[in-house]
């Protein structure tokens, strides 16, 4: 699809391994913030079916992490983060890279940088959001570098186990479409 990546839509195959990744401490640390019980991840998935884009990165060839996207058209998250009504063709990603040895390669920065591509020309967004935990300064130099900037902080914002954490809103804006 773009730079080596391809978002492939995720399949029954793909929820098996998603399950399996997110039942490790170093992903679940700053993705879903518990272990991933399997019906639960599959519950959340039929639960957004229509609503968001699950996909599998696979880059050269082969799968190497979790990539979600969709339009901010509902609006219980619309509202969470503060959101005008007159504000469109807004759209959200989700992601992390699985592997240790992916990570702190600039696979990450690469990967946003071709997907705010995609949902620029695709899906005609004018702006993208993302929203780091608070306290993962990798997670948002790797935002930074893609093009991403910090709005503001969301108190409380994910459940982290039996804890709520603070994250960091930041946004993309089309350069197409900046002056609109």
């Amino acid at each position: 699809m773009f730079d080596g990546f391809s978002l492939v839509p995720l399949d029954e195959a793909g929820v098996d391994l998603l399950i399996r990744w997110r039942a490790d401490s170093e992903v679940y640390e700053w993705y879903g913030g518990r272990p991933g019980d399997p019906a639960t991840i599959r519950s959340e998935i039929a639960a957004e079916s229509g609503l968001v884009n699950p996909c599998l990165v696979e880059f050269e060839g082969r799968s190497i992490g979790y990539l979600q996207f969709y339009p901010y058209v509902v609006a219980d998250w619309r509202s969470a983060v503060g959101l005008a009504e007159d504000e469109r063709d807004v759209w959200g990603i989700d992601l992390f890279l699985a592997a240790e040895a992916d990570r702190n390669r600039g696979l990450g920065t690469r990967l946003l940088r071709g997907t705010l591509e995609f949902l620029a020309a695709e899906h005609g967004a004018r702006t993208v959001l993302i929203d780091p935990h608070l306290a993962n300064p990798r997670a948002i130099r790797c935002y930074k570098k893609a093009g991403f900037r910090a709005l503001r902080v969301l108190l409380d914002h994910e459940q982290h186990g039996d804890e709520m954490r603070d994250a960091l809103l930041m946004e993309w804006k089309n350069p197409a479409t900046a002056d609109e």
